[in-house]
């Protein structure tokens, strides 16, 4: 009897997670400035775009891998799935790795390169 009770609370939890997204993605207008906190470099600003699911973060100032008007990340608002843009010093060798995006709240969210590390982002308003 346990066993059963188990999987009918996990799948409960899943699918109220699955609602909250849904909810969330309806919501939420990610557009306009923000100040994200990338470890070993200074805070940095970006500007997102969000346009119907999908969202992308350019970032404004830049530092001396991934310079200014470039984009940092982009990611799919419904499930999360997203990539992040790195690169070598001096922009040399650019290319994306596969990522995923938490909104925590209206104004902060982090997102996460595979591998990588993750940045936390305030609204810069």
């Amino acid at each position: 009897m346990r066993r059963f009770a188990a999987v009918k609370v996990s799948r409960y939890c899943g699918c109220m997670e699955v609602l909250e997204r849904e909810l969330t993605v309806r919501k939420v207008d990610l557009s306009g400035e923000w100040l994200g906190f990338y470890t070993g470099h200074f805070d940095e600003v970006v500007r997102i775009t969000q346009k119907g699911d999908y969202v992308e973060a350019v970032k404004i100032t830049g530092d001396e891998y991934v310079p200014a008007e470039e984009i940092t990340w982009r990611a799919n608002l419904r499930s999360g799935r997203g990539e992040g843009q790195i690169a070598e010093r001096e922009f040399r060798n650019p290319r994306f790795v596969p990522g995923q995006l938490r909104i925590v709240s209206r104004d902060k969210l982090v997102f996460t390169w595979e591998g990588c590390g993750e940045v936390e982002f305030r609204r810069d308003d």
